[in-house]
């Protein structure tokens, strides 16, 4: 099942010591280091707690988080940015962990969703 392009998707920083990885299906990632070009593999490298920074593109899978080796609530978080590397406007945020009530479902849907600068979903 596709999901199509993912330029909106981000969640909250703040997290204490995060560790940061960065996806391009480009492999570019601005230049920085830890970059993947699916986010599946992002989610599978990093050590938790976690932020995933997303480059716009499109991303055709399905996110398993249960490869994520657990962790408190809100461990890992996804962060949309745009083609300069900087967060995307109208974004929209949360944060993710193998228990959240949401769930992947929540997850797939939130990803083929499309708010536009406004916020408009």
């Amino acid at each position: 099942m596709g999901i199509g392009s993912l330029p909106f998707l981000a969640a909250a920083s703040g997290m204490a010591s995060a560790d940061t990885q960065f996806v391009d299906p480009a492999n570019t990632c601005g230049g920085n280091a830890n970059c993947h070009v699916d986010i599946q593999s992002a989610v599978i490298a990093v050590s938790l707690p976690a932020d995933i920074r997303i480059y716009p593109g499109t991303y055709n899978e399905l996110i398993d988080l249960d490869l994520m080796n657990g962790g408190p609530p809100g461990a890992i978080s996804f962060q949309a940015l745009d083609g300069a590397g900087n967060p995307a406007v109208g974004a929209v945020t949360k944060g993710w962990d193998r228990s959240s009530h949401c769930g992947q479902s929540y997850y797939r849907r939130l990803l083929r969703g499309r708010p536009d600068s406004a916020g408009a979903g």
